[in-house]
């Protein structure tokens, strides 16, 4: 178990886009409660561009160009982790007039790391480049309420070659009191794609050694 606090300053840029900084500190509840500092992401994404809108549906385009410092102590001396640059392209189409007003999102990552070595600490191969398809369906039953699921399949690469697929399954129950205010629950289970053959899937939305249930609550100043 663990809880951590995150910040996420953000300049809005009128008709052009905005600049957003992402960072916190987590403290492990299982390791006597040792504090420590997350890596720090760096992001730029340009307005919206819509490719479709009526009364029914909108549909837009967006592209997010980010970068990760490595704030984190243990990525630095583990993994020798000296940053990371992503391209996030996506479409969102938003269908407003049916009974459950619905979101979609497609989402796609090419990510690129940097590191002093091409293996970590504990002699495990670095991931060099990582491409993510991202998918994401959420619905708003009421004005308050919002019910999401998100699923990210992930095809990396180490600096030798070698492929490593990967999955996050993610669901929540999201509340707003207000239009600052957000409280979630949810579950996510993040592992490998294949099982331990290397042939049969291990995609699945629940498993008791990788899921995790989370609580967390957000307020936007």
């Amino acid at each position: 178990p663990s809880s951590s606090i995150e910040a996420n300053p953000t300049l809005l840029l009128p008709g052009i886009g905005k600049l957003s900084v992402l960072g916190g500190i987590e403290r492990d509840l299982s390791k006597h409660g040792e504090t420590s500092i997350n890596n720090t992401e760096v992001s730029a994404s340009h307005e919206s561009i819509s490719l479709l809108e009526n009364a029914n549906a909108n549909l837009t385009y967006g592209t997010a160009i980010s970068g990760v410092i490595p704030t984190n102590e243990e990525t630095q001396k583990r993994d020798r982790l000296q940053g990371v640059l992503v391209l996030t392209p996506g479409l969102t189409l938003v269908l407003s007039e049916l009974p459950i007003p619905t979101t979609l999102m497609y989402i796609f990552s090419a990510q690129k790391n940097f590191h002093e070595y091409t293996v970590n600490a504990e002699g495990n191969a670095n991931i060099s480049s990582r491409f993510t398809h991202r998918g994401v369906i959420e619905i708003r039953p009421l004005s308050w309420l919002g019910i999401s699921m998100d699923y990210r399949y992930r095809d990396a690469r180490t600096y030798e070659g070698f492929e490593r697929q990967g999955f996050i399954w993610n669901q929540e129950i999201a509340f707003s009191p207000n239009e600052q205010w957000t409280i979630a629950l949810g579950h996510t289970n993040e592992a490998s794609a294949l099982a331990k053959n290397g042939q049969d899937s291990n995609i699945k939305a629940f498993d008791q050694k990788s899921s995790t249930f989370y609580l967390e609550t957000a307020y936007q100043f």
